[in-house]
């Protein structure tokens, strides 16, 4: 079972569905996005004014540097930074307001960690690109930086040491 993001614009009436996403790759938001993006008919809308998101098994929101702002549940989400997005979420573009729903391939609400997704995970990003996604086991490690046995590796003159461990 692959998860859909779906995406309602909410106005004064019901939500009226946008656009249903799969996780083949990020999708723009904006007046003109571009052909294959999503586009939204509210003139303080950028042209191109954020993107959508796959990184491993999660979704994420991405403001592309927009005239007029974007808001991830009512907090300000700066230029270029990253927003996990879960289901029940609400992004504010602008004077556009979309809610964020994850559901299954079937049509049912995911309100939790479908069971191929970690209940609670670790995403490695460098650069804002992502690397890797570790799942966080209820006990023991999770991830482990440089060193012997390393599920990252890292270059430079501490190769034998680890540099970072993460433990539940």
């Amino acid at each position: 079972m692959s998860a859909i993001l779906l995406i309602e614009e909410i106005g004064s009436n019901e939500p009226v569905e946008v656009a249903r996403l799969d996780r083949m790759a990020p999708t723009n938001l904006g007046r003109d996005p571009e052909p294959t993006g999503i586009t939204l008919a509210f003139q303080a809308v950028s042209r191109t004014h954020g993107r959508i998101i796959p990184l491993g098994t999660f979704w994420f929101y991405q403001d592309l540097g927009s005239t007029n702002g974007s808001w991830h549940n009512g907090n300000v989400v700066p230029a270029q930074a990253l927003r996990l997005l879960r289901s029940g979420d609400m992004i504010q573009l602008a004077d556009a307001i979309l809610k964020i729903t994850e559901i299954s391939d079937t049509g049912i609400v995911i309100n939790g960690p479908q069971k191929d997704q970690p209940a609670r995970s670790l995403i490695v990003l460098e650069q804002d690109n992502f690397v890797a996604e570790y799942p966080v086991p209820d006990y023991g490690r999770a991830l482990v930086v440089g060193g012997p046995g390393a599920n990252l590796e890292i270059q430079g003159a501490m190769l034998n040491v680890a540099s970072l461990i993460v433990e539940r």
